[in-house]
């Protein structure tokens, strides 16, 4: 019964760490430098969503991708290092797909 006790305590432990660590990467680091990095990421994604379009066996995939890449681009451009930097706000959702 002891060690149940100490492993909950310590995966309560290692689960709040991962949390603000999660917390300070969308926070701080994905909207540093106006957020050219989650940009790049998303540009990838973009390509390579992109070419799987053009494989009848990836072309499925590919199509559940619409929606979020759509919601994306309609987002205003600073709307996601907003919503990082408000503490208030939730990060959008295809942030929260696709990180």
């Amino acid at each position: 019964m002891e060690q149940y006790v100490r492993d909950a305590r310590i995966a309560m432990i290692y689960e709040g760490t991962n949390g603000v660590q999660a917390m300070d990467l969308v926070g701080r680091k994905l909207a540093q430098n106006g957020g050219r990095a989650v940009q790049a990421l998303f540009r990838i994604v973009g390509e390579e969503v992109a070419a799987a379009k053009a494989d009848p066996a990836t072309a499925d995939f590919a199509a559940g991708w619409k929606r979020p890449m759509a919601n994306y681009r309609r987002q205003p451009s600073g709307s996601c290092r907003t919503a990082c930097r408000t503490p208030t706000m939730s990060v959008p959702a295809h942030t929260r797909t696709c990180i």
